[in-house]
């Protein structure tokens, strides 16, 4: 098995993410957003939380908002509340035709 990296997580807007073409990629290279020519597989977005529901919540920057999907961190969803200033680091993905971040 290849020597495995974690990718870099890049600082981009929630706008750039959802204005960026998904490049779906087979086997053990990652899928990515082409960001103005960068490939970007994890992101670090900066945003307040607008809503939760589940294990999904939707978050906004100021230039947009985008749905965010919990896995193993249900749990953790529970402290969050509206308003409440969040650190993301998480994967972009396309889902159900919509562009979404992955934790």
């Amino acid at each position: 098995m290849p020597d495995i990296k974690r990718q870099t997580a890049y600082k981009c807007t929630i706008k750039q993410l959802l204005n960026s073409p998904y490049v779906h990629k087979e086997g053990w290279e990652p899928s990515y957003f082409d960001v103005q020519g960068t490939p970007i597989s994890r992101v670090n977005i900066i945003a307040g939380l607008v809503s939760k529901e589940g294990n999904s919540l939707i978050i906004d920057d100021g230039s947009g908002q985008i749905t965010v999907m919990l896995f193993n961190e249900v749990k953790k969803a529970d402290d969050l509340n509206v308003g409440d200033p969040l650190l993301i680091i998480g994967r972009p993905r396309e889902y159900q035709g919509k562009n979404i971040l992955f934790l």
